[in-house]
């Protein structure tokens, strides 16, 4: 279940349905906390959908899951630029 939420966020990702790919990530979330990228891809999907509150909520999860992701340094200048 929790694959089929991930699959279908990053399907609806690449097609630019970013509401469908934040709920989906979302989803896959709810069932796996721990899932780091679901968190970045949901904080991306926000991003597009102009849901600062969502993508800052989202991005600050997948640093502190994730401290050693190769996009840890650009999701860190996101949080940077959009809390000033």
């Amino acid at each position: 279940m929790i694959g089929q939420h991930c699959d279908a966020g990053m399907t609806a990702f690449e097609r630019k349905a970013f509401a469908a790919a934040a709920e989906s990530f979302d989803l896959c979330i709810n069932a796996d906390p721990n899932r780091a990228y679901a968190y970045y891809y949901a904080g991306l999907a926000y991003y597009e959908l102009d849901r600062v509150d969502l993508m800052v909520a989202r991005f600050e999860t997948f640093v502190r899951l994730a401290p050693d992701a190769p996009e840890r340094p650009q999701v860190e200048s996101i949080l940077k630029t959009t809390r000033g």
